[in-house]
């Protein structure tokens, strides 16, 4: 089925923001949707190997899909190559301590050439991986920096510039955190304007979500909301598109010394599960009503297409630069690697 997306209202608002990237009012471009054009994926199972245990996050580096897997009984972080179609190299082994992790909360490109970084929640660290040492007899990855204080809360996190990273933290109003190499930390003003009279406990849930970027091109997908902000970190404007169901999460608030105690409702819904990007195309993987659906958009917030995953239940996503997408599907034993070929 095949149906035009509309735009039902345009509203411009403004929110303050003071730090050192950007001492400008922010103009507010609100989307409601109504409906996308529509299209139909079927994800082709991927055949890894037999030390694939239970896939989980992924990213699209050259000519590699890298994931990571806990469940693997050696190393957590695998190199696949994408057109010989088998492992090449597993890295990180599993503990404490230098070079090695117990969680992988994310993988994510840096701007240096050929450098990725893994993202430890449990150990509150990134390591820095370069490509080229990978295939190598004497691998060691390039270093570690340690996320102090306020850092600790990062849920998701990319790099913006050579020496700038910016991820979502759970925290008061849900703001960015801007931070360097060395952990020093700014914040940049980014409030909803339907968020303005909600908890900031409830905001702070809603931002567990994910981050995608391109060149200085950042969107942020909320996780108990159907709202998906863009906006340029050299600009003065957010483009939030709102819908297509927009529901808003369903909490209540818990009487407990502990800050932030929320108890979900059984009505309480999840919306954006994962995001990827490449320069063309933003892809967002969300819950739908009848199983797993891929909403698309242009950079400007311009709604592309709307995919009904036909099988399995999606829970990471990683775009290719051509604009297809791999993913891992429910994060369970019976984990497995999948690759959708988008129309």
């Amino acid at each position: 089925m095949r149906i035009k997306y509309q735009i039902l209202s345009l509203v411009l608002l403004t929110c303050c923001s003071s730090n050192q990237f950007s001492d400008k009012e922010f103009k507010y471009k609100i989307i409601k949707l109504a409906e996308f054009e529509e299209d139909k994926v079927t994800p082709k199972l991927i055949d890894a190997g037999p030390k694939i245990k239970s896939p989980e996050m992924l990213l699209v580096f050259h000519d590699y899909l890298v994931f990571s897997d806990l469940a693997a009984p050696n190393e957590k972080l695998f190199f696949f190559d994408i057109q010989k179609n088998k492992v090449e190299r597993t890295l990180l082994p599993y503990g404490r301590g230098s070079g090695k992790i117990l969680s992988i909360w994310e993988i994510f490109s840096g701007k240096r050439k050929n450098i990725l970084f893994v993202h430890d929640l449990v150990q509150s660290k990134l390591i820095e991986i370069n490509i080229d040492s990978v295939l190598s007899t004497n691998y060691k990855y390039s270093r570690e920096i340690t996320l102090n204080g306020q850092l600790t809360n990062l849920v998701s996190i990319e790099q913006i510039a050579d020496s700038l990273f910016v991820g979502t933290i759970f925290n008061t109003k849900g703001r960015l955190a801007y931070f360097d190499e060395t952990g020093n930390v700014s914040y940049k003003g980014f409030m909803l304007s339907n968020f303005d009279n909600e908890s900031e406990y409830i905001y702070g849930h809603c931002l567990r979500g994910k981050l995608t970027t391109s060149g200085s091109n950042i969107a942020v997908g909320y996780f108990l909301a159907d709202i998906v902000d863009i906006f340029n970190i050299k600009g003065d404007s957010i483009i939030s598109i709102h819908g297509p169901s927009l529901f808003w999460p369903s909490y209540d608030q818990k009487e407990s010394k502990r800050r932030g105690a929320l108890v979900p409702r059984k009505d309480t819904r999840v919306a954006y599960l994962s995001m990827t990007s490449n320069n063309d195309s933003i892809f967002c993987l969300m819950q739908g009503d009848e199983g797993n659906v891929i909403l698309t958009f242009d950079w400007k917030g311009v709604p592309r297409k709307k995919y009904q995953i036909t099988e399995y239940s999606l829970q990471n996503i990683a775009a290719t630069a051509d604009g297809h997408l791999f993913g891992t599907t429910s994060i369970s034993t019976n984990s497995k690697l999948i690759f959708l070929k988008l129309k």
